[in-house]
């Protein structure tokens, strides 16, 4: 059994009770709910792996380091469509101290943050924010 969810004969999505259980066995409605919001970001041939470095971010905010965050935004990015890779931002700046802190950042359609990660140069700081869901390592 599946439930179809759309207004139009030709758009329609279905999601099936094997989708849920999958869901609540993961209890992944960050993932899903992250996915829904960049899903067409991506060309369909980019589609896969791009849903794979999200569930990579979501599945390892405890144990995610700055080199893999950045590794899973930039691929994120270079399968984009043109359109929306300034959906993805770059930047640094320094803080109180004069620490350069590198910033990554994804923005939605809205230009709402969905995922946002900093580190310092040095790698001794590291903060991860996904939706309104944060880790901070230090």
């Amino acid at each position: 059994m599946s439930l179809s969810i759309g207004k139009n004969f030709f758009i329609r999505e279905k999601i099936s009770i094997g989708d849920i259980k999958e869901i609540q066995k993961n209890n992944s409605p960050i993932q899903l709910t992250l996915w829904e919001k960049i899903k067409d970001f991506f060309f369909s041939t980019g589609k896969e792996k791009a849903y794979s470095c999200i569930a990579k971010l979501n599945n390892a905010l405890t144990e995610l380091n700055s080199i893999e965050a950045k590794k899973h935004f930039l691929t994120l990015k270079d399968l984009a469509s043109e359109e929306y890779k300034n959906h993805f931002l770059e930047y640094c700046y320094h803080d109180n101290y004069g620490e350069k802190i590198k910033v990554f950042e994804l923005k939605d359609n809205r230009w709402e943050t969905i995922i946002k990660f900093d580190y310092s140069s040095d790698e001794n700081f590291f903060s991860y924010r996904i939706l309104d869901v944060k880790i901070t390592n230090l």
